[in-house]
């Protein structure tokens, strides 16, 4: 018999079977799953549907030179929506977006003067980007 169920990675089971309070769960879980993942940094951006606002939660970067965005305020998911079409498509879909070069992305995917604003050129390496989001439905109302 064939099972169904997904299996994580080591790190990551080791991480979620642990019996430790949220707070130690997601500040593991972002080095880790940069590791899984292959990236270069990694965030957890909680989101309130009902009040439209949202904030990054846990942030962990690869090297010091990139921005941690942890602690950032709370912002209104309109502003989002106007200045980073990304999340725009992460507000209507839990899929995930493959941007393949950045600096050849069409408008309706990447807005580049955004993110210069929060990653410095510098720090936007390599050119290829996969934001990827885990989203959570409550009658039918969507979590990030």
């Amino acid at each position: 018999m064939t099972s169904t169920n997904p299996v994580l990675p080591t790190i990551l089971e080791k991480i979620l079977s642990e019996d430790n309070e949220p707070d130690a769960v997601f500040t593991a879980l972002m080095p880790a799953l940069c590791e899984v993942l292959q990236c270069d940094r990694c965030f957890l951006y909680l989101r309130n549907p009902q009040t439209c606002v949202g904030k990054i939660t846990y942030c962990w970067v690869q090297d010091s030179k990139w921005q941690d965005l942890t602690g950032s305020d709370w912002v209104e998911e309109i502003d989002l929506i106007e200045k980073d079409p990304l999340m725009a498509i992460a507000f209507r879909t839990p899929s995930a977006v493959f941007v393949e070069d950045i600096l050849t992305a069409g408008s309706e995917t990447l807005n580049l003067a955004s993110l210069a604003g929060v990653f410095r050129a510098s720090c936007f390496n390599p050119r290829a980007s996969i934001p990827g989001w885990a989203t959570v439905r409550h009658r039918r109302a969507l979590y990030f």
